[in-house]
């Protein structure tokens, strides 16, 4: 799992926007899970890491992303950096 923080510095995006990608942040044979949304308890990001843990034992080629701000951020980041 990777961290990401919420931004709303529209000028840095725009600066950012014109920044070549490495072709190795993202592997394209990988599945790509998105989770977004203010992390709490309640919003289920738990769930989305045992799965997301399940398939990974299960062979499958998966990555998740939560992106968000909220009550469980510190606890989330040590519990789904295992995902």
């Amino acid at each position: 799992m990777q961290v990401l923080y919420n931004t709303n510095e529209s000028e840095q995006i725009k600066l950012q926007a014109q920044d070549a990608v490495e072709k190795t942040l993202f592997s394209e044979n990988e599945f790509k899970i998105i989770g977004v949304g203010k992390l709490l308890k309640s919003k289920g990001f738990d769930r989305l890491a045992r799965i997301t843990e399940k398939l990974k034992k299960e062979g499958y080629p998966v990555h998740l992303y939560i992106l968000g701000v909220g009550a469980i951020a510190a606890g989330a980041r040590t519990f789904y950096c295992r995902a």
